[in-house]
């Protein structure tokens, strides 16, 4: 096959790529490497590049390159597999199923690898269905909600407007430290189950479950949360009445998942996957709160030696898996990040060109003085705080809008619309 790739020339060559790459290629991939280096630079393969070969009578080159193509896709995913199962003996039963799942994600990972990217026109009939199949779900979901906007609303009109609702990709949530952005994402997380057939996942690092359910019940029912956590003096019946509300509604649409030194995209992804279609859920949030702990743990995942050193290239693997779970699946995919001193994300600026829509949360300028003596307030309940929309494939805007936190019940809202 190399030797006919050779002699077909670059055209040739270039008409087949789509179905190669170094993995078809396990004992001539320097050869195949070469071969493409060749071609690149349009100078011939150096002599001594390539196996000597003669191809047989009635060689096929275009039924030689898709059988090994798929040979190969066959082979890493039988090796990815393989791996898994080596493990599976010494794992509890409850461990076995979620293993699987996760190798099955590994399987499927390693299969889309060995397609270098298709070149596709804008007429092809592939794109073209694609195109139909998403204004279709736009259509139907503005006919199901009957909302201004296609998707779930946050119920803020600046930010809907800004995004048309929480629309399916994936999201980065930016601020330092005390800034509530796990309130928000878990606020953001709410709004988008007040729409039918819609399940949340909450993969978390830091907030323990038990808590993330009292502020859940708490901004649904409107109560302070934190006199519950921390004084002790919240009403018991009240938040047992809400708590029922809670457990017979969203609550059973909202899961948690706690980040483990285990924990992976992959296993995350199998994990949402099983739960939305435990509930049939239409559309799907996943939150990950926060990106550089999931970076942690991925290194434990991570197959190549080099990235196990190397944090930032790490964050950039999480983003990427991120933005393929977005897109393969079709679901939202918020990736809460933390803000250094210069306001940038921590040891990655790559997530910021992966992501769909860019948020970064912030307190106002000292100048607005409406603001400062509101945060300045110890009493005041309500805290005024900037939404930056630095990126946005949605709609393009960008620009800031000015929100309300409501703290203690992890609540969100514009002036016009109180949280």
């Amino acid at each position: 096959m190399l030797a006919a790739l050779a002699a077909g020339g670059e055209e040739e060559f270039y008409r087949l790529s789509d179905w190669l790459a170094p993995a078809c290629f396990p004992s001539y991939e320097a050869a195949f490497r070469a071969l493409a280096d060749a071609v690149a630079d349009g100078r011939p393969v150096p002599t001594g590049a390539l196996p000597d070969a003669e191809l047989p009578p009635g060689f096929d080159l275009n039924i030689a390159v898709r059988t090994l193509a798929e040979l190969a896709r066959k082979r890493l995913a039988a090796e990815a597999l393989e791996r898994a199962w080596a493990e599976l003996p010494g794992l509890p039963a409850d461990q076995v199923i979620l293993r699987t799942q996760e190798a099955l994600m590994r399987a499927e990972e390693a299969v889309r690898g060995v397609t270098a990217g298709r070149l596709l026109t804008l007429a092809d009939p592939e794109i073209a269905a694609e195109m139909d199949k998403r204004l279709k779900e736009v259509r139907q979901a503005v006919a199901l909600t009957g909302h201004p906007v296609p998707f779930p609303p946050t119920r803020m009109p600046a930010f809907d407007r800004a995004t048309g609702g929480i629309q399916p990709g994936v999201w980065v949530l930016a601020a330092r430290e005390g800034m509530s952005k796990t309130h928000f994402a878990l606020w953001l997380a709410l709004q988008f189950l007040n729409a039918a057939e819609t399940a949340a996942v909450y993969v978390t690092a830091e907030e323990p479950p038990w808590r993330l359910r009292l502020k859940a019940i708490c901004g649904e029912e409107g109560l302070n949360w934190h006199e519950y956590a921390s004084q002790g003096r919240g009403d018991p019946a009240l938040l047992a009445s809400g708590a029922a509300r809670w457990d017979a509604g969203k609550g059973r649409r909202m899961a948690v998942m706690e980040v483990t030194e285990n924990t992976t995209m992959a296993h995350v992804r199998a994990k949402a996957k099983a739960f939305q279609r435990r509930l049939k859920a239409r559309q799907v949030l996943v939150v990950l709160d926060y990106l550089q702990a999931l970076a942690h743990t991925e290194a434990g995942a991570v197959q190549e030696k080099w990235l196990e050193g190397s944090f930032r290239h790490r964050i950039e693997r999480v983003s990427r898996q991120a933005v393929a779970m977005a897109n393969q699946e079709g679901w939202t995919v918020l990736c809460v990040a933390a803000l250094n001193r210069e306001g940038d994300t921590r040891e990655s600026g790559g997530v910021n060109f992966d992501c769909d829509l860019y948020l970064a949360l912030e307190w106002p300028p000292d100048k607005d003085q409406t603001a400062a003596q509101a945060n300045g307030n110890p009493a005041n309940p309500v805290k005024h705080k900037d939404l930056h929309v630095r990126k946005n494939r949605y709609t393009g805007w960008t620009g800031t809008i000015r929100v309300l936190e409501m703290r203690h019940q992890s609540k969100f809202g514009e002036p016009s619309s109180k949280p």
